[in-house]
């Protein structure tokens, strides 16, 4: 298994400067063979492959007037030859779907606040050698830096595959370690199964009757953000004033983020110890955006993500996740009889009575017993087709 940890690193102005110039060098690589790409692919249709452009990568670092390429990882400059042949793909793969004017993969910029590099861990040549990417607790190794004082929140598991030094919009620098070979603890069992019902009001809601609420931070701080987008707005661009205000704008964004993915993190957690099934409805996020003001309010939620989490926190821990099909009609079906109410002004009020059986619902938790029901029957059905398998007789094997 799979898993990456991101901490925040705390360059010197030496190391800071060498990440600056390997930012630079990767992005120069990035766009010089998207460049060579295009040129060709408008030319006659062809494809310029990642072999052919390793070797010209090679040739090109011995080229006179391009040595300050060789001051960069050399790993950095091979992930951006990467990064490049798989963003043609996509693009090959929307040309073949026949999408209206797919386009090329955009150049990167110099002026994008959003930067970052990719390094390979390599051992050394000889045996005892160290690592060239390691960990140690307070700091991290990193090629052509050294070690850098990092702040960790836990100790890493697993062995370590490559390193992503990234700097955000307001000037952080991070550094994203990926690590494969990873065997997670299953936590205890405890026999719950559970439904949720994810809204925009209240973040979850369970099918026995637990609301988690949405903080809304995005919400909350709109008036601050307001207030420095403003000034931000009156900074000539380009001025040593714009920047400080672009970086306090920057910071405060970022904090309603950090607000918002620690509360998915901790609800999520909650949910996976304490249930051992948990079942929701495989709802369409990006077309729900498409609503106002609903839209907004989903965007505060970030249902998503949530959903994101639970999946990847289930299988680490050993828990079981069951989604329904986005069409089951969860909210519209009577939880007691069966009943599927289709008029709208019951359909979206906050509690409803049942035409055929009288039952009075509340919305969230009659559709998360729904969602409940509907996961323990997929699961059922899964359990007795993989028992159907296993009693189908087998062909007999001649030796």
């Amino acid at each position: 298994m799979e898993k990456r940890y991101r901490f925040r690193i705390y360059p010197t102005e030496t190391q800071e400067e060498q990440i600056q110039r390997t930012f630079g060098c990767a992005r120069f690589i990035y766009n010089h063979y998207l460049g060579k790409r295009i040129e060709q692919y408008e030319k006659d249709k062809s494809i310029y492959s990642l072999f052919e452009a390793g070797k010209d990568l090679t040739t090109l670092k011995k080229t006179e007037g391009y040595e300050w390429l060789s001051e960069a990882d050399a790993a950095a400059l091979s992930y951006a030859l990467c990064d490049v042949d798989n963003a043609f793909k996509r693009f090959f793969k929307n040309v073949k779907k026949g999408n209206v004017a797919p386009g090329f993969p955009h150049f990167k910029s110099r002026k994008n606040h959003r930067q970052s590099y990719r390094s390979k861990n390599r051992q050394g040549r000889k045996p005892g050698h160290q690592q060239s990417i390691e960990f140690d607790g307070n700091r991290v190794k990193i090629p052509k830096l050294s070690w850098v004082k990092c702040k960790a929140s836990k100790m890493i598991d697993g062995r370590i595959v490559s390193a992503t030094v990234l700097q955000n919009p307001s000037g952080k620098y991070f550094v994203s370690i990926h690590c494969m070979d990873y065997e997670p603890v299953p936590l205890h069992k405890t026999g719950k199964a559970v439904g949720l019902h994810l809204g925009a009001n209240n973040l979850a809601v369970t099918s026995d009757c637990r609301t988690f609420e949405n903080n809304k931070y995005l919400k909350k701080s709109r008036r601050k953000l307001d207030r420095l987008q403003r000034r931000l707005s009156r900074k000539t661009a380009g001025s040593n004033n714009f920047e400080k205000a672009r970086v306090k704008l920057a910071n405060a964004f970022e904090r309603v983020t950090n607000q918002k993915d620690d509360a998915l993190h901790k609800l999520t957690t909650q949910l996976v110890s304490e249930y051992d099934t948990i079942c929701i409805r495989n709802e369409q996020i990006a077309k729900m955006m498409t609503r106002r003001p609903f839209g907004g309010y989903l965007s505060d939620a970030n249902l998503g993500d949530l959903a994101r989490k639970l999946s990847y926190k289930c299988e680490w821990y050993g828990k079981t996740l069951m989604k329904a099909d986005e069409k089951f009609p969860s909210v519209q079906t009577c939880s007691s009889c069966g009943y599927k109410n289709t008029k709208t002004a019951r359909r979206y009020a906050a509690k409803w009575d049942c035409p055929n059986c009288g039952a009075r619902h509340n919305r969230a938790e009659n559709a998360a017993i729904n969602n409940l029901n509907e996961g323990l029957r997929q699961l059922a059905d899964l359990g007795s087709d993989m028992g159907a398998r296993a009693s189908r007789p087998r062909k007999a094997m001649w030796v």
